[in-house]
């Protein structure tokens, strides 16, 4: 990984497509970045889950931002929904849902959680990525 590296995209919740744009350069820029021993599946999966939920549950603009230097990379996905009272991770009771397994799965894919929710503005949640840095 290149210290200090950067990388950012905005779309409003309104704009599906802009999200698989984003996925193909979230990946592009990981594997530009990070080395061979990282783990890109489970890092894309985070991303995937966490941009779903800004698609279900937020408004106006999502913001993903990922800073990396050479002991961690963070994921970070911004959006202006409602916010929501952060839970301990489980999985709903039927597992095949749809619903509520995102941030079950963004937890156990992670090495850390962190979720900011401000009601009727929006939530910032911050993952540290499974990957692999760079000497």
């Amino acid at each position: 990984m290149k210290s200090g590296a950067r990388g950012s995209w905005k779309f409003s919740a309104s704009e599906p497509t802009a999200a698989g744009r984003a996925r193909r350069d979230f990946a592009a820029y990981l594997h530009e970045h990070c080395t061979g021993d990282s783990d890109f599946v489970a890092a894309e999966m985070v991303f995937a889950e966490l941009i779903s939920n800004a698609f279900r549950h937020g408004r106006g603009p999502v913001r993903i931002w990922v800073e990396c230097d050479l002991r961690r990379c963070i994921l970070s996905v911004q959006d202006r929904g409602p916010g929501f009272e952060p839970r301990a991770p489980q999985l709903p009771a039927d597992v095949l849902s749809e619903n509520g397994r995102g941030l079950f799965l963004v937890n156990a894919l992670s090495r850390q959680v962190e979720i900011v929710s401000r009601p009727h503005y929006g939530s910032v949640v911050k993952a540290l990525l499974p990957v692999c840095f760079a000497a």
